[in-house]
């Protein structure tokens, strides 16, 4: 009688831990309910194991490829931004120089035909912007394109009475004055010697193109230039594009001639990390199109067997601040909604199951 008792009461005690089990199950299941707070997202975390825990660290990291600094920022903010039609219709293709000008610093080329004694194929221009020149002394040429420094030697030659008609061509030999930024998720980010009328898509091709390895973002890109309108007054402004259109050649309008100073920015992608129990934990791309969690698991390639649908959170960085919301992803399936859209960045963790 006694041992029959026990077990009754053995019984009892496992029904009401599975009861309980059940009730923290319900409360949260709620699709976008907060635990709130800072320091909250322990308990999510320790449902990965230390492999995954040490994978979603490393898929972070290399995450940052494309990030920049403090000073980076700055440095692609602009007070206006436009596409690259507005671009245009408000301030032209000259915004761009359509063709090179000489400026400090350049190395210069400088051939008078039949005349060897006056050739000179090293004409360093100095930090004032001049050249020296045999028999016409100090010129300045910053601003001027080749032809134009051309010409000037010309003139002068024959003003001096030293040839009648002298064939003068010069050419840029070393492109030193002007620079371009590449930031972003690009494989060679740098500074670039900007050379003859060179375009966003030269600049591209020299740093190599994006770097999808790392997860460079083909849809979105910026060009940021300092303008100058009609009274004088400048103003800096960003160009969005389309990387995929300009490299297609659909978005050809995007291919603007650069000058001195632009910075071009490639932005990394934005991502989603689904962890735990899915068919292929790690970081996803998200698209420009809003993205569900149930869209966002099937990117993982679903469930494993022993996943716990019911139970599964999201942790979010939230103005700084870390937030956890559970979800349950099994009513979402069973509904008609859309359910809980996950932003950039949010980790899901789909954890085991405990039956």
């Amino acid at each position: 009688m006694t041992h029959r008792f026990s077990g009754a009461r053995a019984s009892l005690l496992v029904a009401a831990f599975f009861l309980a089990l059940g009730l923290m199950g319900c409360a949260g299941s709620s699709p976008a309910t907060s635990a709130g707070g800072a320091g909250q997202t322990s308990a999510p975390m320790s449902d990965l194991d230390k492999e995954q825990a040490e994978m979603l660290r490393d898929l972070q990291q290399e995450g940052g490829g494309g990030e920049l600094s403090n000073q980076e920022a700055g440095l692609v903010q602009a007070s206006t931004t436009l596409t690259p039609s507005e671009y245009i219709a408000r301030y032209g293709h000259a915004q761009g120089l359509a063709e090179y000008q000489v400026g400090g610093e350049d190395i210069l080329s400088i051939f008078v035909y039949d005349q060897p004694e006056l050739t000179r194929e090293h004409v360093p221009v100095s930090g004032d912007g001049s050249i020296a020149f045999p028999f016409v002394g100090r010129v300045h040429v910053e601003g001027m394109t080749t032809g134009d420094v051309a010409s000037v030697i010309k003139q002068r030659l024959m003003e001096g009475g030293y040839l009648v008609d002298p064939q003068v061509s010069v050419v840029v030999k070393e492109y030193k004055s002007k620079t371009v930024l590449m930031l972003g998720a690009v494989r060679m980010p740098g500074r670039y010697q900007l050379e003859a009328q060179e375009t966003l898509l030269d600049i591209l091709s020299r740093a190599e193109g994006v770097n999808l390895k790392e997860g460079g973002n083909l849809n979105r890109a910026k060009l940021v230039r300092v303008v100058e309108d009609p009274s004088g007054r400048q103003t800096k402004v960003a160009i969005d594009f389309d990387l995929r259109r300009l490299y297609s050649g659909e978005g050809q309008l995007a291919n603007l001639p650069l000058k001195d100073g632009d910075v071009i920015y490639v932005p990394m992608a934005d991502k989603v990390y689904v962890m735990g129990e899915v068919q292929n934990p790690g970081a996803f791309v998200m698209g420009d199109n809003q993205l569900n969690i149930v869209e966002a698991i099937g990117l993982a390639g679903g469930f494993t067997r022993i996943a716990a649908p019911g139970r599964t959170k999201v942790v979010r960085k939230d103005g700084g601040v870390e937030r956890t919301f559970r979800v349950d992803v099994d009513d979402i399936t069973e509904g008609d909604g859309q359910g809980f859209l996950v932003k950039p960045n949010d980790i899901i963790i789909v954890p085991e199951s405990f039956f």
